[in-house]
């Protein structure tokens, strides 16, 4: 049964186009002041939809591929996987072209199980109750749609190539009625996490 469901997870793969991204390594506990300071750097605009997730209460967060990107439409439901993980600007701009964005169907996950290798996204009532910013209260602008994009400072030069011009593709096109919010997902030393405890 382990073979049939690694080939559909392979073969589902190949069809949509997804790989895995390989690049975390040597995770290590950081401060809020850190990953702000790393945001500015990268060319994240670190007082407009910049958030943290407590990622030790969601699992799914370290879990397929990197970097990824979830959309929600205004209802909380899902309604993209961008390619499994994101790739740049050329998926939203897929994304908008469509005119049709009902909620994903979850029939992937039934069939291979919630341990699968192709993203299944956070349920967003649970994002929500998880999710904090530097500021305390968590208040997202009023949207069609939520493009969450979940980073990390171990991610690297992918932070600027990809987030970054994703970001600004929404901020050039306020016709969409969409927020680009940014999640990132470091283990935080406030949490009382070690090197040791993540890696």
């Amino acid at each position: 049964m382990k073979q049939i469901k690694f080939l559909l997870i392979l073969l589902g793969l190949t069809l949509s186009g997804c790989s895995l991204f390989f690049g975390i390594s040597n995770l290590e506990p950081q401060s809020t002041d850190s990953v702000i300071k790393y945001g500015r750097k990268v060319g994240y605009i670190t007082n407009k939809q910049f958030y943290f997730i407590d990622s030790s209460k969601i699992e799914e967060i370290w879990r397929g591929a990197f970097p990824k990107a979830f959309i929600y439409n205004s209802s909380g439901e899902l309604v993209q996987h961008l390619s499994c993980f994101a790739t740049g600007p050329s998926d939203l701009e897929w994304f908008f072209s469509k005119n049709n964005h009902s909620a994903v169907n979850d029939t992937i996950m039934h069939l291979l199980g919630s341990d699968t290798i192709i993203n299944i996204a956070p349920k967003f009532d649970k994002l929500m109750k998880n999710i904090y910013s530097n500021g305390g209260k968590v208040e997202f602008p009023e949207s069609k749609y939520y493009v969450m994009y979940f980073w990390s400072k171990s991610f690297g030069k992918i932070n600027k190539k990809i987030a970054v011009p994703m970001e600004q593709y929404i901020i050039n096109h306020p016709e969409y009625a969409s927020s680009f919010i940014k999640i990132n997902c470091d283990y935080m030393k406030s949490w009382g996490v070690t090197k040791k405890d993540i890696n």
